[in-house]
């Protein structure tokens, strides 16, 4: 799905009038599916659904929702910065089914607000959309300022009663939602005045908008809603961006016939794992496993294979004897001896960054010898690169010019920034360009993980995945999201297809575990059933 800025968003309604669904349809639309979501969360009779009005479009959307609101029986009441013209046609409809309407121009003191807004079951923002750049003006941040007020102390009334756990307050937070874009965010730039409204949802249009993925105003979207109002939709532009949905990954997911076999899926050679990180190449193996690689084999120094045999009896193992504690340069042959039987190699997870190792990584993939980079090149499978394969990467000069053929690297941001010799700063300035410029520049498939990752083609193309779970910022998901692309990529994806499907996957097995025990606590293993989970909920769409 198409991201797009304001200004494209501006010509796809124009487009979308010109073509028969007038501007009054589009509002419409995107009214009743505002409505929708309130239907779908908040029964009628659980209170009042108090609607914030601006003076433009997006406020005309709060009013279309506002009626189909009261048309199945809930109570509403607006609150508009202003008066609507008397020939609103939507405004003069809410008159005829008596819903009440302030304007904030006639509540100098904000009491009226203060009244509509206790008890309510839910607050949606429509007062500013995509149009909004720039702070806030006349009384919006006031009356921003009150509903936040109001939202926050009902809030913290909600929290268990000290003297009792038993009982819970009898207030409860209203559910926010917003209209396009929290009022004060910038759809373009992610941007967001100090008094914009976060959301626990956000009901978009058509298309979602840049700043629905770029923070700091990411943040205050809360979970994000694409609605269709009709809207033409833009033309499938590879370098502009899009985001992942789950129609695509089910597009893109290798079949799974009654008839399969073991080798109809694949295998996985591994290789990671020292002293000190004997767990990561195991969840890297397991990840690969549950997304359906056929045969996974691990290759780890031969200090930590009796505790990863015990824990993995699924998985085949190589062990490299020479060193017990790492992967030493000794281990390149044994690696060339099997390789060509895989489909898929990945390197990186647990493999530490010893001289030793180092020199494996250099005499693998020939990074100081041309000639052995093109061996290296014609025997080599697919390959994903992670974790302190990249680290060791960094350290020669022009490495990418010494990547199997068809690589996907997955760097988090401290990795991308020493793999582009730039400061963290700078990558995370701007993620989405960042990726794509090195891709290409890298002619591999970059994967820049965190919030909204970004998953990036040698073509130029670039896919943002949907999730930002602070639920993930913990060690082990990396391998967790290396073997699960690796496992994808053993049965015969493309590997950009692949960092795409595992990445999503990846999230939506987070989503999962975040809806049972919220935003911390999370121990890597526990992604590696919900990761199967994910991708049978997806092939079920």
């Amino acid at each position: 799905m198409r991201i797009v800025s304001a200004a494209e968003m501006r010509l796809l309604e124009k487009l979308t009038d010109e073509c028969g669904c007038s501007y009054e349809c589009m509002m419409e639309l995107a009214g009743k599916a505002v409505a929708q979501v309130v239907v779908e969360r908040i029964p009628a009779e659980k209170g009042r659904i108090v609607i914030l009005i601006g003076p433009g479009n997006n406020g005309g959307d709060g009013l279309v929702a506002a009626r189909y609101l009261r048309l199945q029986g809930y109570i509403v009441a607006c609150y508009a910065l202003k008066h609507r013209v008397d020939a609103d046609t939507n405004r003069n409809k809410l008159a005829e089914l008596q819903v009440p309407f302030t304007a904030a121009e006639d509540d100098p003191n904000l009491d009226g607000l203060a009244h509509q807004l206790e008890g309510c079951a839910a607050i949606v923002d429509a007062l500013f959309g995509t149009g909004m750049q720039g702070p806030l003006r006349g009384n919006a941040p006031a009356v921003l300022a009150r509903v936040r007020h109001y939202v926050d102390s009902v809030g913290m009334n909600t929290l268990p009663i000290v003297t009792s756990l038993t009982q819970a307050a009898k207030r409860t937070k209203p559910l926010v939602i917003a209209v396009d874009m929290p009022s004060g965010l910038d759809a373009d730039t992610g941007t967001a005045d100090a008094n914009t409204l976060k959301a626990d949802i956000t009901v978009t249009f058509g298309c979602p908008k840049y700043g629905h993925f770029i923070f700091p105003g990411a943040a205050l979207v809360g979970q994000l809603h694409v609605a269709d109002i009709g809207l033409v939709q833009p033309g499938d532009e590879p370098a502009k961006p899009h985001t992942a949905t789950p129609q695509l990954i089910n597009t893109w997911l290798p079949q799974r016939p009654s008839d399969s076999n073991k080798g109809m899926f694949g295998s996985v050679l591994v290789v990671g794992g020292s002293s000190s990180y004997s767990g990561a190449p195991r969840l890297a193996a397991e990840a690969a496993y549950r997304l359906g690689a056929g045969l996974v084999t691990l290759g780890l120094p031969v200090g930590i294979y009796p505790s990863a045999a015990a824990q993995l009896p699924d998985t085949t193992f190589l062990v490299f004897p020479d060193n017990p504690n790492a992967i030493t340069a000794q281990a390149v042959e044994l690696v060339y001896d099997v390789v060509r039987k895989y489909s898929a190699l990945l390197i990186g997870p647990g493999l530490g960054a010893a001289p030793e190792t180092k020199s494996f990584m250099d005499e693998l993939l020939g990074l100081t010898d041309e000639q052995a980079s093109h061996e290296a090149r014609k025997i080599l499978p697919p390959t994903v690169i992670d974790a302190d394969g990249l680290n060791l990467l960094s350290a020669y000069p022009r490495w990418w010019e010494r990547l199997p053929a068809e690589c996907a690297i997955t760097p988090h941001p401290g990795e991308m920034a020493r793999l582009c010799n730039c400061s963290v700063q700078q990558v995370q300035a701007d993620r989405w360009g960042c990726a794509r410029k090195h891709a290409v520049l890298w002619r591999c498939t970059v994967v820049l993980k965190g919030a909204f990752t970004v998953c990036a083609s040698p073509q130029g193309e670039v896919i943002i995945i949907p999730f930002a779970n602070p639920l993930l910022a913990v060690a082990g998901t990396g391998d967790v999201l290396a073997g699960a692309i690796a496992g994808l990529v053993a049965q015969k994806m493309p590997i950009y297809q692949a960092a795409v499907c595992g990445a999503f996957l990846h999230g939506l097995a987070g989503e999962y575990r975040r809806a049972e025990i919220g935003e911390a606590g999370l121990m890597a293993h526990e992604l590696l059933p919900l990761l199967a989970r994910a991708a049978n909920d997806i092939r079920q769409i």
